[in-house]
């Protein structure tokens, strides 16, 4: 179940329960710039992501991997779990489109299979995200809500629009 609510994300995070998991899902860059949308009150309300999301892209360069498609997950104590998705080519001024289709799905495909495995241990959990991809991403609100049903369509998704 999809739903969008207008508001900030920040101020209305779901109290998780003890069987509850609360997923924030959001689009970072390759290239580990970080100081620019969402990421600014994320790191503010979560302290740590952004090392986290410098580290996980220093890891994957060291061994000759491709950051593009992958995620970060970083646990916090009250069932909070910010996914780094690294789905950008590029960081900056938007001159084209960043997000990168292909590596966004799969980078949602990846939290869906976490997701589904929380599922099989007997969790509730859910997603909430902000409106990703098409802001500084420059991607199509069309194409990524196509994207979102396609992956988390079954799956209990809050998407936050300011």
């Amino acid at each position: 179940m999809i739903k969008v609510i207008k508001g900030d994300l920040f101020k209305n995070l779901p109290v998780t329960l003890e069987n509850e998991i609360t997923y924030i899902f959001h689009i970072c860059n390759a290239q580990k710039q970080w100081g620019a949308g969402f990421v600014i009150p994320l790191e503010r309300a979560f302290p740590g992501c952004k090392d986290s999301y410098k580290k996980h892209i220093d890891f994957l360069i060291k061994y000759n991997r491709e950051p593009l498609g992958t995620c970060d997950f970083i646990s916090f104590l009250d069932g909070i779990v910010v996914c780094n998705a690294v789905a950008q080519d590029n960081s900056g001024k938007r001159t084209k489109r960043l997000v990168n289709y292909a590596a966004m799905s799969a980078s949602m495909k990846v939290l869906r299979d976490v997701i589904l495995e929380d599922i099989k241990q007997g969790l509730s959990p859910r997603i909430i995200c902000p409106r990703f991809a098409v802001g500084i991403g420059g991607g199509s609100q069309e194409v990524v809500d196509d994207f979102i049903e396609w992956h988390w369509g079954d799956l209990d998704v809050t998407i936050y629009e300011l």
